[in-house]
């Protein structure tokens, strides 16, 4: 009797501390764990630079907060809406563009003031077809001009290659006039940034994949009209820079007659076969 006494009272204990703690624990409200989000104050329409006012941060329970959602209001503003945005949603990072970042419309990659303007390349004028986009470039011009020369149409002239008197080279006599064509080159721009190469808005394509016949050029609206004059006039060809060198440089225009001038410099023998 005594041993059933000594377990009743045992089991009387233990009872009684688990029915203490049950009763703790109902009484004891739930701890929520709760994660700060940044969410929308109002409605924010497609294609809207996100400001601080558009904003708000809430704290909303951990397993309620999207895993891509903006944690802190840096993370987004600055940044374009993609999509519509609606009062009191979550602002998910992958759904807003970095302006002249990104890799998923060319209409996004355009700098603020800048414009998209294509060009058609072949293997030579697209450099053998290994721009990327990103890259810079500058841009060559090369145009032909007419001009009419005040000269009679029966005058000799040295010709400063053969070093004979003939006729000038290029020339077209109309009406008593003689028309001289002349050929010169510049650099039309500098340090002008790749947007796309054919439709290739990024640098990880496979290479079997990085064929192109056009490249698309950052030009300010200026550059646009000067760059679509260039095109309709003469011939335009890119010259790819280093990423490490955006030194814009000053350039002369060079004619036929500078390289000839150059090439009897530059050659001591020169004048000697002439002779």
């Amino acid at each position: 009797m005594r041993k059933i006494r000594i377990i009743a009272i045992f089991a009387a204990i233990i009872t009684a501390v688990l029915v203490y703690f049950f009763l703790s624990n109902i009484n004891k409200p739930n701890e929520v764990q709760t994660a700060s989000v940044v969410t929308a104050k109002y409605n924010i329409a497609e294609n809207i630079i996100i400001s601080q006012d558009m904003l708000e941060v809430v704290e909303l329970p951990s397993e309620a907060v999207h895993s891509s959602a903006a944690q802190s209001i840096s993370e987004v503003v600055g940044k374009v809406s993609n999509g519509m945005i609606v009062e009191n949603e979550q602002i998910i990072v992958t759904k807003l563009v970095e302006p002249g970042e990104s890799f998923d419309s060319l209409a996004y990659a355009i700098e603020e003031g800048q414009r998209a303007f294509t060009v058609a390349v072949d293997e030579v004028s697209g450099v053998a077809g290994l721009l990327q986009p990103q890259n810079s470039v500058d841009i060559l011009l090369t145009i032909t001009v007419e001009k009419i020369a005040e000269t009679d149409p029966d005058e000799e002239v040295e010709d400063p290659i053969i070093g004979e008197d003939t006729l000038l080279e290029e020339t077209t006599i109309v009406e008593e006039n003689i028309i001289i064509r002349e050929t010169y080159s510049a650099e039309l721009f500098q340090n002008i940034k790749i947007l796309a190469v054919g439709l290739q808005l990024n640098q990880n394509v496979p290479e079997e994949e990085t064929g192109y016949k056009t490249v698309t050029l950052s030009v300010t609206p200026e550059q646009a009209v000067r760059l679509n004059l260039a095109i309709a006039t003469g011939q335009v060809r890119l010259i790819l820079r280093s990423p490490l060198n955006d030194e814009v440089i000053e350039m002369d225009i060079i004619t036929i007659d500078d390289l000839i001038t150059e090439l009897q410099e530059n050659s001591p023998g020169w004048q000697e076969n002439q002779s």
